[in-house]
């Protein structure tokens, strides 16, 4: 074994746990947590090991426990973070970049779907009101989802104030082998709105997979979950079960 080698099999062994831990751990929506994490790795040859090695190892410790979900997760934090080590001339090199390519994209997606229902002017002017770390947070589809939602949901709209209702809107996830649904809710913020919140979906036996608490500028929530669809579930099991029966 050559010593480049070596070091690398040394250095996969000692942080072996890293991408794991990182993806499912902590918010890798957040900037801060993806470039820690890169400065961690160091480079692509360490992360594509440790990319092919975590997933190796989740499958061969408890192969129950890698599911669509997880390999989103992985499969999302190996790409932010692959960009960053490349340094690619087109990825954002600080936050405001990064806001303003969100944006961007955001408003590239609107201008494609040419949807009648939103004024580019209005739309601008809403998203100067949900502040920075929501861009920072939120990818571009999610965001034409949320603006849409808001802007065409009266009286909350651009008028949105404390008397207005709380706007709570859900679909199925973008990535739809996940057998997951996506909610969106949009009111004025108060305290201990995320413990009711996830005290309702309790209730109803709806497990969280991923959230994302923002508050914008005007002390709005923008709050989105991701819960794992009962149904869809249900019958994705049914059929890996039936499979496994037959084979």
């Amino acid at each position: 074994m050559s010593l480049a080698d070596a070091n690398l099999v040394g250095w996969l062994t000692r942080y072996h746990l890293l991408m794991s831990m990182t993806a499912q751990k902590k918010d890798i929506s957040d900037p801060e947590v993806v470039t820690i994490f890169a400065n961690l790795v160091g480079n692509v040859t360490h992360l594509n090991h440790l990319y092919v090695l975590t997933v190796a190892d989740m499958n061969a410790t408890n192969p129950q426990l890698w599911n669509s979900w997880r390999a989103t997760l992985m499969k999302q934090l190996y790409s932010q973070t692959r960009r960053i080590l490349r340094a690619d001339i087109d990825a954002p090199t600080n936050r405001q970049d990064m806001i303003s390519a969100t944006r961007t994209q955001a408003l590239a997606m609107l201008d494609n779907v040419n949807n009648q229902h939103m004024n580019r002017d209005e739309v601008l002017r809403l998203w100067d009101d949900l502040g920075d770390e929501y861009f920072l947070r939120e990818i571009p589809e999610d965001i034409l989802w949320h603006t849409e939602a808001i802007l065409n949901h009266p009286p909350i709209g651009l008028a949105s104030n404390a008397d207005s209702p709380p706007l709570v809107v859900l679909r199925e996830h973008r990535e739809l082998a996940l057998d997951a649904v996506q909610v969106f809710v949009y009111t004025q913020d108060q305290t201990n709105l995320f413990a009711v919140t996830m005290a309702v979906f309790d209730q109803m036996n709806l497990d969280v997979l991923d959230a994302r608490i923002i508050t914008a500028t005007r002390d709005f929530a923008l709050d989105s979950y991701v819960l794992l669809d009962p149904v869809a579930h249900y019958w994705s099991m049914r059929t890996v079960n039936k499979s496994s029966n037959s084979a």
